[in-house]
């Protein structure tokens, strides 16, 4: 497995886990091309696409993560968690937010997994489709 600059193609090639496939309609070419100037790595096996993320700058010292993953990981999952990780680790910041949607319950899992904790357990009316997210922090 390697970690690669995130590029946009990256998010069109890869097969997003059955929960996250409604983000794609949210996402429009231009937002892509823009996340690729953010803290953002891809996460490839081989030619195979298995994680999109990365970091968005609040301010110095405080970022909100945001991760896609391949529907394809399978027992791949644990080599992936680690390399996610770790990529995570490299930026540095203090502090770092995600948000999960609140029926997702292996996202939840994988959130406490990474180190972070519920901050705030539901934020009504949070994604575009109007479903809640638990918002979760990892301060160092």
């Amino acid at each position: 497995m390697e970690v690669v600059p995130f590029k946009a193609e990256h998010m069109r090639r890869m097969a997003l886990q059955k929960a996250q496939e409604g983000n794609r309609a949210w996402m429009p070419p231009q937002h892509l091309e823009a996340m690729e100037q953010l803290d953002s790595f891809t996460l490839l096996d081989g030619e195979e696409v298995l994680v999109c993320g990365g970091v968005l700058e609040m301010w110095p010292g405080r970022g909100v993560c945001w991760t896609f993953l391949s529907g394809n990981i399978g027992r791949r999952f644990l080599r992936v968690h680690h390399r996610v990780k770790q990529a995570l680790d490299t930026y540095g910041y203090n502090r770092l937010e995600c948000e999960v949607d609140c029926r997702f319950e292996q996202g939840h899992r994988w959130a406490k997994a990474m180190g972070f904790e519920v901050e705030v357990p539901r934020a009504r009316s949070y994604f575009p489709d109007g479903s809640d997210a638990t918002l979760y922090v990892k301060v160092a």
